[in-house]
């Protein structure tokens, strides 16, 4: 059945709401394959908006040559609330018309987000959070010199980077930051504050721990979160790795071909796969991270340590990480393969957080 004749701003979309017709410009759009028992399946998401503000969509048909910018009108679409946002949603029943040539003010909304709830499809969010260590240096840019603020700021359901452009960040202070421009790096979101965001001090009182999460609750490249789960398998590449001590660079000789004369330091590239009960996760760590686990010290960590060796590594990390049980905080990525995560802090499992884990995985299934 089609929608009725109507066409809704998007302001007064609500959820949930059936056989809507709207029409609005494509701020952003976003493609993503999924694999299953039945196959693979590809679906478009991402933002639209009209002069009345904007709203996340999932378009399930959609054609391929549409692009952002373009104004479209949609007929028989629906809404309805997905994890505390109103989403639209387009299916094989709704029918899409491109209007070439037609012009369109979109008014930007920002949506009050929790840091762990962040996703692409989302571009400007408000945050509240606690800032972290702040660090400045100056950025020009035709002729005007301008003081870039760098820090993270962190809730209790994890971590994101932020960058401020001329708005001074107090480390430490929280604040509520709107109109936050949210964008992706090398696989991890980060938000940035410009001349049309609001930054505003407040008193959030806010208790930040370990975030302990359940691997499939995991859905956003954010940081600072904690696993507790176990190695199931161990990547072939795992191992040790040479290094330049001068560009950090990764060398397969003895030297480095940038600088012939620096010397070469160890590392190591672990990279394993982690099972908690509810899923399964790619997580990788360096040397930092592993040297404890594998019971080796940072001062015996060096090629002049002929103990250490790639066959001594290896059967180190299938001894002491294959089939035991870790908790792991650090950030969450996401590349082609999906999200993985890049762990920072790993230490063996305590009793007394093998049995918290046993007793959430247990209160699933009652």
């Amino acid at each position: 059945m089609m929608g009725s004749e109507k066409t809704y701003e998007i302001g007064d979309l609500k959820e949930p709401m059936q056989n809507i017709n709207i029409k609005g410009k494509i701020v952003n759009i976003n493609l993503r394959k999924v694999s299953n028992e039945r196959g693979e399946s590809v679906y478009h998401y991402g933002i639209i908006g009209d002069s009345t503000g904007t709203i996340p969509f999932t378009a399930w048909s959609l054609s391929s040559s549409l692009k952002a910018g373009d104004v479209v009108a949609i007929r028989n679409c629906s809404t309805r609330d997905f994890k505390g946002t109103i989403r639209l949603y387009i299916d094989s029943s709704s029918a899409i018309k491109l209007l070439p040539g037609e012009e369109m003010e979109v008014h930007r909304t920002s949506a009050t987000m929790k840091i762990g709830q962040l996703s692409r499809s989302t571009p400007y969010v408000t945050v509240r959070g606690r800032i972290g260590k702040v660090y400045e240096r100056e950025f020009e840019r035709d002729g005007k010199k301008t003081t870039i603020y760098s820090t993270r700021i962190e809730d209790e359901t994890g971590s994101i980077r932020l960058s401020s452009f001329g708005k001074m960040l107090e480390e430490g202070s929280e604040v509520e930051i709107q109109g936050a421009r949210l964008s992706e790096y090398n696989g991890s979101l980060r938000i940035s504050i410009n001349e049309n965001s609001q930054v505003t001090r407040t008193k959030l009182g806010i208790k930040i721990g370990e975030r302990f999460l359940d691997i499939s609750s995991i859905s956003s490249p954010v940081g600072g979160v904690t696993i507790r789960a176990i190695c199931i398998s161990m990547g072939e590449k795992s191992g040790l790795l040479y290094r330049c001590s001068e560009c950090n660079s990764k060398v397969d000789e003895i030297r480095c071909p940038d600088h012939p004369d620096a010397p070469i330091k160890y590392d190591i590239f672990a990279y394993f796969t982690m099972d908690d009960g509810t899923g399964t996760i790619q997580a990788s760590a360096g040397s930092r991270a592993m040297l404890e686990i594998l019971g080796i010290k940072e001062e015996e960590f060096n090629p002049q340590n002929r103990a250490i060796n790639k066959n001594m590594i290896r059967e180190r990390l299938h001894e002491k990480v294959l089939g035991h049980a870790f908790k792991i905080t650090g950030d969450v990525r996401e590349q082609n393969m999906g999200l993985s995560m890049r762990g920072f802090s790993i230490s063996r499992i305590s009793d007394q957080d093998i049995t918290a884990m046993t007793l959430e995985q247990e209160a699933d299934f009652q």
